[in-house]
């Protein structure tokens, strides 16, 4: 048995006050021979990703770059200043400060990956194998805040402004094969695979926000406070699964003349009706022709093939 254990944590400010990230990761590797015919292992990842943004406008026209540093941060009252020292604005003007301290904008993350297998040999050339893996967790949520004390937010007669939405899903597929290699002779060689396999997924999103709330304590924890005119809501599903028979042989004669038959047939609920079902097939022809005896002699190519 072979296996593999971590952990990982990370935490970091940003430049900008009120910025950062922070990362929790695990992962779990396993690899394990029951009998000398079946084996088994598994991957797994699990982690949250978080994140405090950056509110203070960038931009080049009234933000961090261009406010003037002489600029009083508070009124004589405590509140924010917003009076901004040029003749052609007239309006209230956020200051750096103030939008550092009265917005909030968070978002976090969380997912799991799954990726394992089961192998077992029926004989010596014959085995079964079957996977299954995917994103068996997704889930991702932002959350953001203006405080009703913005300047702007008076000018504009938001007040307090929330909103919030979320999404989740899973992804999944599933493997199923039967390979086999048989040497018949000295000139006859076969190889091939059959199977069958399986995918699917599905995911929802929610998205909801208010404004005009005249109280900041509850923040984007209830938007019901906020004015019934400016509620806005979506959401949104899907749904899809998928379903494939593959098949594939391969035959070699005297170890230089190859013949090699392919067929997929694929199902999907993502196509048309009447037309869910596609099939794909393939032929090919190969000669190694660096297996002749006459091309050997020529003491040129160490690997000479036409396909």
């Amino acid at each position: 048995t072979r296996y593999f254990l971590s952990a990982n944590y990370f935490n970091q400010n940003g430049i900008i006050k009120r910025t950062g990230v922070e990362r929790i990761q695990f992962r779990i590797n396993l690899d394990n021979k029951i009998k000398d015919k079946l084996r088994i292992g598994l991957d797994m990842n699990a982690g949250n990703y978080s994140t405090d943004n950056n509110t203070v406008p960038l931009s080049p026209q009234y933000s961090l770059l261009t406010t003037v540093p002489s600029m009083a941060i508070y009124n004589e009252d405590g509140t924010y200043n917003y009076t901004y020292p040029h003749p052609n604005f007239n309006g209230r003007f956020n200051t750096p400060v103030a939008s550092l301290y009265l917005r909030t904008s968070q978002n976090s993350r969380s997912n799991l990956v799954l990726n394992s297998f089961a192998e077992y040999s029926l004989f010596d050339w014959i085995t079964f194998k079957t996977t299954f893996g995917g994103q068996l967790l997704s889930f991702s949520r932002s959350n953001s805040y203006t405080d009703s004390r913005l300047p702007g937010q008076t000018t504009n007669q938001q007040f307090g402004t929330a909103s919030i939405s979320y999404s989740d899903g899973i992804d999944y597929q599933n493997e199923n094969t039967i390979s086999f290699t048989r040497q018949l002779n000295n000139n006859h060689f076969v190889d091939g695979i059959v199977g069958i396999t399986f995918q699917g997924g599905n995911g929802q999103s929610a998205n909801a926000s208010a404004q005009k709330f005249i109280s900041d304590a509850t923040m984007w924890n209830n938007l019901a406070a906020g004015d019934p005119i400016t509620r806005t809501i979506g959401s949104t599903y899907q749904n899809w699964s998928m379903v494939s028979y593959l098949a594939r042989l391969t035959y070699k004669y005297k170890g230089r003349y190859l013949i090699t038959a392919i067929g997929r047939e694929d199902g999907s609920s993502r196509l048309g009706a009447g037309n869910k079902w596609v099939f794909f097939p393939s032929l090919a022809l190969g000669w190694i022709a660096s297996e002749e005896s006459f091309i050997k002699d020529l003491n040129i190519f160490s690997l000479l093939k036409l396909r």
